[in-house]
């Protein structure tokens, strides 16, 4: 529990820096939900790494290129299966039907085609050769490559959020935490130790930079959500106006908002708002349509 809230403190506190602010309460439940959330995502790939090492390792041969290999693709299939399930979790980025680049996905299409050719020659001539297997292996391993280009791609070079970003977080925290559990030793040692806290930070930065201002609020995320604010009359700015905005935490004191293309958050005291509509700025509602009585 003490490794959850240390966790979830960091996370929520370089998700509020990157908006300019800092709330210091240390009691807030979305401390906890983050912290929770960090542990799933990295706790899963760890069960993963550690079940096929246990199926795929062969006890007298000890590691070996097969071994490697199969957990590998292992990996990767159930990577891919995590991803999809977990898409309902994240809200991404508009634009999301062009996060591909057209070569991309063209290769993309290639290496699926070929290793279905592949599989089924094999099937057909029931043929266990060492080289098809090889090829099948690396074409699959391709696939997964390509995508895992096209989602650095969308989250380094154009700063998009897409549905692919959550398998390339089960790849990368696989890859990391595997490179540990690959030489693992019963003794701790100092330098096991600094690589460990090393590692460990970097998931830290990486989960509170891309992956937890993505998840929805609903389950515990810091995903902004537009709201409408009517500000009242003694506002300094637009005094009794209704303001389109995006929410990104709430306090007893007020709400920290972001404005449309701004990168830095606003506090707006409570006593400064009228109303707050939790809503698509399109949508309406009794409270926030204006209603002009007929002369009786």
């Amino acid at each position: 529990m003490v490794f959850i809230y240390a966790t979830g403190y960091l996370i929520t506190s370089l998700n509020d820096f990157r908006y300019g602010y800092s709330d210091m309460n240390p009691l807030r439940p979305r401390i906890i939900a983050a912290g929770a959330w960090f542990s799933v995502f990295t706790f899963v790939p760890f069960l993963i790494i550690l079940e096929a090492k246990r199926r795929f390792t062969d006890k007298v041969k000890g590691y070996n290129i097969d071994n490697f290999l199969q957990i590998s693709l292992s990996y990767l299939v159930v990577a891919i299966f995590l991803a999809f399930l977990s898409i309902p979790l994240f809200q991404f980025d508009n634009g999301i039907t062009t996060y591909r680049t057209p070569w991309w996905l063209v290769v993309d299409i290639v290496l699926v085609v070929v290793s279905i050719l592949i599989s089924t020659i094999s099937s057909i001539k029931k043929d266990g050769s060492r080289l098809l297997q090889l090829i099948n292996t690396g074409t699959v391993i391709g696939i997964f490559v390509v995508n895992l280009a096209a989602t650095f791609h969308d989250l380094f070079a154009i700063k998009t959020f897409t549905p692919n970003a959550p398998g390339f977080w089960v790849v990368m925290a696989g890859v990391i935490i595997g490179a540990h559990m690959w030489n693992y030793e019963s003794k701790l040692h100092t330098h096991k130790l600094r690589n460990l806290i090393f590692a460990y930070f970097v998931l830290i930065s990486f989960f509170a930079e891309f992956y937890y201002p993505h998840i929805h609020r609903k389950w515990g995320g810091g995903a902004s959500i537009q709201i409408e604010l009517t500000l009242s009359k003694d506002a300094p700015i637009h005094a009794g106006q209704s303001v389109t905005c995006f929410l990104l935490d709430e306090t007893e004191l007020g709400l920290f908002v972001l404005g449309k293309g701004d990168k830095h958050a606003t506090f707006i005291p409570r006593s400064e708002v009228s109303l707050v509509f939790y809503g698509e700025g399109a949508e309406l509602s009794d409270f926030n349509r204006i209603v002009v009585a007929s002369p009786q």
